[in-house]
């Protein structure tokens, strides 16, 4: 019988295999910027389904984003704040919001000028 943690406890994100596995996902993502559900699903799910699922579960909890670029049948993901945090954990790199003119960046690019500073 599982026991239930109670509604007040934030869980960390590693604290399941399940969470490893989206931890593993986002830094596949971080690493190749963009990945589409089918590749997305070889590297990490057994089926499309719960591929779906678990990229659906992601994009709510705002780890990753999706578009469907023209004459592309599927979705493609990449980070969102939340996924980038996480990186950025894992990797042991501060965020930062802006690039020192009050212009936003990206995920992406707030998670490169972090660990590949270019001066």
């Amino acid at each position: 019988m599982a026991t239930e943690e109670p509604p007040d406890r934030q869980r960390s994100f590693d604290e399941s295999e399940t969470d490893q596995q989206g931890l593993s996902l986002l830094l596949d993502v971080y690493k190749y910027r963009y990945l589409s559900v089918t590749q997305l699903e070889r590297l990490h799910f057994p089926s499309k389904r719960t591929a779906y699922r678990r990229l659906q579960a992601l994009t709510t909890l705002k780890c990753l984003k999706a578009f469907s670029p023209p004459n592309i049948p599927e979705r493609i993901f990449y980070l969102d704040r939340e996924g980038a945090e996480l990186v950025a954990g894992e990797m042991h790199v501060t965020l930062k919001t802006s690039n020192g003119t009050g212009t936003q960046k990206t995920p992406k690019d707030l998670l490169l000028s972090e660990a590949f500073p270019l001066n």
